[in-house]
């Protein structure tokens, strides 16, 4: 398997990855006298759930907005990487690869400091034996929670976006070998899949 083609496979994933944490409820759960309350970027969940777009705390609309540009981001560089890979009169262009791994690593940094910001805002947030007043905003009453944990949603998230910067990386190494003498792409690497 050649480097594009890893690149590829990371980007899907890293795509996946980004639409399964977009759009699940569980990148925190917090638990209050037996009740599990999971927030999500868009939803809060208990026994029933309600919408968390328009709210109005800072931290949590840069974290939804970094989290809809990694989205969008992952995306665009798995279209560019498979346009580069399936489409013959683009298989050569350098500036679309360049392109694609320095894209790579900007949404690897954009995903990143929303989901530090998310975790960092929780923590200061809930240091007071767990009582954190921007649940107010959300819709729930300030209640001290027994219990407030990262949840999966947040790991895929973390994940996805792993998956993103090793393709950049990887693409950024498929550069480098070429620049050494080696072709970017030769017909043996060009396959008809």
């Amino acid at each position: 398997m050649n480097h594009r083609k890893i690149a590829f496979v990371f980007l899907l994933l890293g795509s996946l990855c980004a639409i399964l944490a977009f759009s699940t409820t569980s990148w925190m759960e917090l638990s209050h006298n037996g009740l599990k309350i999971h927030i999500g970027l868009w939803r809060m969940c208990s026994t029933n759930c309600s919408g968390l777009n328009g709210i109005v705390l800072r931290w949590y609309g840069f974290v939804q907005a970094t989290a809809c540009i990694g989205l969008v981001g992952t995306i665009v560089v798995s279209s560019l990487l498979g346009l580069c890979h399936y489409v013959e009169r683009f298989q050569k262009n350098i500036a679309i690869l360049r392109f694609t791994a320095v894209t790579c690593i900007i949404t690897w940094l954009i995903e990143i400091s929303g989901y530090v910001v998310f975790v960092l805002s929780w923590i200061r947030r809930s240091s007071d034996a767990m009582f954190n007043e921007d649940l107010i905003y959300m819709g729930l009453p300030a209640i001290k929670t027994d219990r407030a944990d990262i949840s999966y949603s947040f790991f895929i998230a973390v994940f996805g976006a792993q998956f993103t910067v090793l393709a950049g990386i990887i693409l950024f190494q498929m550069m480098d070998v070429s620049k050494q003498g080696e072709p970017l792409y030769t017909e043996k690497s060009v396959d008809a899949t």
